[in-house]
């Protein structure tokens, strides 16, 4: 086969235009001329400089699918009443074909990037290659498919890898999961996935997982916890072990390639095995290894086995919800249990993250409601609130609770070594005046220092 005939193979594998006999001829030819299999190497990593050089594009066009089908799904349904030139869904379905034709024609999909020449293949090349025996395999370029997923937080770089691909690529936050896509999660580093029918799924470090169908991921190793939303096909984990599934529930999974353990926080979720299905209800674990379900017990307390949640938490919005009542779940449980250090020692892990929340928590509820939260709130943020924190802590000494204006007091000294002649005992047990003075004092040093601490709440204004 001539230099020519054996470029123009290769390139015709590269872009998956050869057939199978093609792609044999070939493997013969490069296991036995050197040349040929410097050439095929030489035009491998072109093509896969092309393939990184236009990774960006076909994330964006997987965020353009996904969008397109949160449109289809979200569009309102059809009355048989309304005339066909005024129903929604005919706008829509026009709009969008105007936007992929307009795509197509910026694209231009039909006309093949020209590879960038090289005149590097010389003899000199020839010199480096090292013997291999055997022509090696040539990977194939990857397909954009329908988006599965979006990476909506990370407390570090997220890698995926699309379909065919032996490259990884640092996904964006906001950037989209193509379906076959594998996600990636290194040392310390653990994130936040949403789908487009709400589930959320949390990756911890280490993890690989990879997304086959919008409501099916198969998991290589790791750890992830998924809050499934209602539908009508089931939501489907698969493991060396074993296969998860379940329509609505949140769920701790995990998995080391030689057994797996399944959590079930709430809902229920159907495990097969090798022996068939078995149903797990919510507060529920069960072990599987090799095919075989076993162990199953109560599960420990949910908020100390997700701890490794927190980081991704922490990144949240202080109002958030999960967030605020995961805190308060940790309040709670302070007072109330002979584990109350490992409790403390959790919010604590937020650091700063979870002064905001609790602030936001001492501020919208009453004195008199949920007292020993409160107080536990206070007094931790005596021990983490920061100078950011400093109006909002100022705003707190009006609190009807004397212990809890007793830990903001704590908080300020520490902060800002001033006390104007009020202590902390003083904010808890003095007179009305004597508060109503050092108020106005606290008052009249922020208006004055407030640039030098930022100068704005940290925390969000209460509604109530």
């Amino acid at each position: 086969m001539d230099p020519s005939s054996s470029e123009e193979l290769i390139n015709a594998v590269l872009d998956r235009e050869a057939d199978a006999n093609s792609q044999a001829v070939l493997t013969h030819h490069m296991a036995n001329d050197s040349s040929a299999q410097v050439l095929s190497d030489q035009l491998r990593r072109q093509d896969e400089q092309l393939r990184r050089a236009f990774a960006t594009r076909r994330i964006k066009a997987a965020d353009i699918a996904l969008r397109v089908e949160q449109t289809l799904q979200n569009l309102p349904r059809i009355q048989s009443d309304v005339p066909m030139f005024r129903r929604p869904w005919l706008a829509a379905l026009l709009g969008l074909a105007a936007g992929f034709l307009l795509a197509a024609m910026l694209f231009r999909p039909w006309q093949k990037a020209e590879r960038p020449t090289d005149d590097s293949r010389t003899a000199q090349t020839v010199g480096t290659v090292e013997p291999t025996g055997a022509a090696r395999a040539i990977p194939q370029p990857a397909i954009v498919e329908i988006a599965m997923a979006r990476l909506t937080l990370a407390t570090g770089p997220v890698e995926i890898r699309p379909r065919g691909e032996l490259q990884l690529f640092n996904c964006p936050v906001r950037g989209a999961i193509a379906g076959g896509m594998e996600v990636c999660t290194g040392e310390q580093v653990s994130c936040e996935l949403s789908t487009p029918d709400g589930s959320a799924i949390r990756m911890n470090s280490d993890t690989t997982l990879r997304f086959d169908q919008p409501r099916a991921i198969a998991i290589q190793r790791g750890q992830l916890w998924s809050s499934v939303a209602r539908s009508s096909s089931p939501m489907s984990i698969e493991a060396v072990d074993a296969i998860v599934q379940t329509e609505e529930a949140v769920l701790d999974f995990s998995c080391n390639g030689q057994q797996s353990r399944l959590r079930v926080l709430r809902g229920t979720a159907r495990v097969t095995g090798k022996a068939g299905p078995k149903t797990v209800q919510a507060g529920h674990e069960i072990t599987m290894q090799n095919g075989t379900l076993t162990g199953e017990k109560s599960t420990d307390d949910s908020v100390l086995s997700t701890s490794w949640m927190n980081n991704v938490l922490r990144l949240k919005a202080p109002d958030d919800t999960e967030l605020q009542d995961r805190i308060q779940q940790l309040l709670a449980s302070i007072g109330s249990s002979k584990l109350a250090n490992l409790y403390e020692d959790e919010i604590r892990s937020l650091g700063e993250g979870s002064v905001p929340p609790m602030i936001f928590f001492l501020r919208r509820t009453p004195a008199d409601a949920q007292r020993n939260k409160r107080i536990e709130a206070a007094r931790i943020l005596a021990d983490l609130a920061a100078t950011q924190s400093i109006s909002d802590l100022i705003t707190l000494l009006d609190d009807g609770d004397g212990l809890v204006r007793f830990h903001v007091a704590r908080a300020l000294q520490r902060l800002t070594d001033n006390t104007f002649d009020c202590s902390p005992t003083q904010w808890r047990d003095g007179t009305a005046d004597e508060r109503a003075h050092a108020r106005q004092a606290w008052q009249q040093w922020w208006t004055e220092n407030k640039a030098r601490y930022g100068g704005l709440s940290n925390a969000p204004q209460s509604q109530t």
